[in-house]
């Protein structure tokens, strides 16, 4: 499937959204597809970093799932992340408002493990956590989550999260938009090593 264009991808990851595996099996098929995957969230962590009990606790806590629903996307998430874990992984970049980090998903156990997990995940090769600290003012990420998705010589993707469904959105004027809101998160963004710190220090806190 290297030879496919971006349009091609879409329509295959559009019958995948339509069959047993939903919006998560379209968004599984474009990761794995995907050279390099920028993950914005401003109050959960990343899905691709989530540890299982905080992956759990966000789909009942947050999504508000019933027991079966969230075995089955739980499941799916982690499928979703073997993608970070294939002998040539996408460089993958999580920018994280420091307020995902604060909020206990799960209590404090749980949110201690997560962020221990993303300390160490920040420390692989291909992953660069990085934290947009508390600030005093406003920044392009109070706008809302979304992750954007490039692929080797086409055009990028961007993947809204919405509370019951997911938007694709690959329109180029709106896709610009996206990487002028990616430039300016890095730029606010504590460097990586200091990112790493803070989360390690938030993790002693909790």
């Amino acid at each position: 499937m290297t030879g496919l264009s971006r349009d091609d991808l879409l329509d295959l990851a559009g019958s995948l959204a339509e069959g047993a595996g939903g919006s998560d099996a379209a968004l599984r098929f474009l990761e794995a597809r995907a050279a390099m995957l920028v993950d914005y969230q401003s109050a959960l962590i990343p899905e691709l970093l989530q540890t299982v009990p905080y992956a759990q606790a966000a789909l009942r806590e947050v999504a508000m799932l019933d027991d079966d629903t969230v075995l089955d996307r739980w499941t799916q998430r982690i499928h979703r992340q073997s993608v970070l874990r294939k002998a040539h992984p996408p460089r993958y970049y999580a920018i994280i408002a420091e307020a995902a980090l604060r909020n206990a998903v799960g209590g404090r156990a749980v949110m201690r493990e997560q962020l221990r997990y993303l300390v160490e995940a920040g420390s692989r090769r291909s992953v660069t956590v990085r934290v947009i600290p508390d600030l005093p003012h406003g920044h392009p990420g109070l706008g809302g989550p979304f992750q954007r998705l490039q692929f080797p010589h086409r055009g990028a993707v961007v993947v809204l999260d919405k509370r019951t469904s997911r938007l694709f959105v690959e329109e180029p004027a709106e896709v610009k938009h996206y990487d002028r809101v990616v430039v300016e998160l890095l730029s606010t963004a504590l460097s990586e090593a200091d990112s790493l710190v803070r989360i390690g220090q938030l993790a002693k806190a909790s």
